[in-house]
């Protein structure tokens, strides 16, 4: 499975199974033929779903594209001083 693809796979089960622990999140990646450490899901589930799941761009360039948590403030910081934010 490439990186895009475990990406996908953790926003998608993100966006089906709702509120899940760790573990069970874990166990159900692990059928897909995935895995993902503690830290990563705790910053998926602080972070990366939420932003995702609310701007298509976002979404675009941390679950297709892999950018990191820089991108993202750097992303939302330009947005906002353009006034494109509300």
């Amino acid at each position: 499975m490439s990186e895009s693809e475990e990406r996908e796979a953790i926003y998608s089960l993100f966006d089906a199974e709702g509120d899940r622990t760790y573990f069970e999140f874990s166990n159900l990646l692990k059928k897909v033929g995935s895995s993902i450490s503690e830290q990563d899901y705790d910053i998926w589930k602080r972070f990366f779903y939420p932003i995702a799941k609310s701007n298509p761009c976002l979404y675009s360039g941390i679950v297709l594209e892999g950018k990191g948590l820089a991108w993202v403030a750097e992303s939302l910081y330009k947005a906002r001083s353009k006034g494109g934010l509300s």
